[in-house]
């Protein structure tokens, strides 16, 4: 089960006004990558980006994930639009909270073109590989690797 666009702008809505809910909506849209499409792996990307956000915001998103957990674990893995998978996106997701969305992003692209995996079919095999070579990186990379690893380890589905 997906999250409906509806849902997740109506609760925006209820926090800030229509206007504003919109653009945080628009925004968390664009910080995960996607075009204007709603499908299920944007649905789930972007309550996931708004979950993390301070306040009242990130409260009310993470009450509807939790009426949705059943839902989530159901995603779809693979697809066949062209577009990033959803275990894709959730690494970068994972990464971009600590590296930042852009740096997050390319460093993934680099590992997955080097590694010569697909962005439409990556698996969480495919995140731990990614993970791998970039918990050999020195520094700051290199440790939020480590624990994104250690993560998805601990990650139930």
């Amino acid at each position: 089960m997906a999250y409906r666009r509806e849902d997740v702008l109506g609760r925006l809505v209820a926090l800030v006004g229509h206007e504003r809910g919109e653009e945080i909506l628009r925004d968390a849209i664009r910080a995960v990558g996607a075009s204007d499409e709603w499908d299920d792996v944007t649905s789930h990307y972007v309550v996931e980006r708004l979950v993390a956000t301070p306040g009242s915001i990130g409260s009310a998103m993470r009450n509807l994930r939790t009426q949705e957990t059943s839902g989530l674990r159901r995603a779809p893995q693979r697809n066949s639009s062209g577009r990033p998978s959803l275990a894709l996106l959730k690494l970068v997701t994972m990464l971009g909270a600590s590296l930042g969305d852009e740096k997050a992003r390319a460093l993934v692209d680099d590992v997955v073109q080097r590694m010569h995996l697909s962005r439409e079919t990556f698996t969480r095999d495919d995140a731990f590989l990614v993970l791998e070579e970039l918990a050999r990186q020195p520094g700051v990379v290199g440790t939020v690797a480590r624990f994104a690893k250690a993560r998805v380890h601990l990650e139930v589905g």
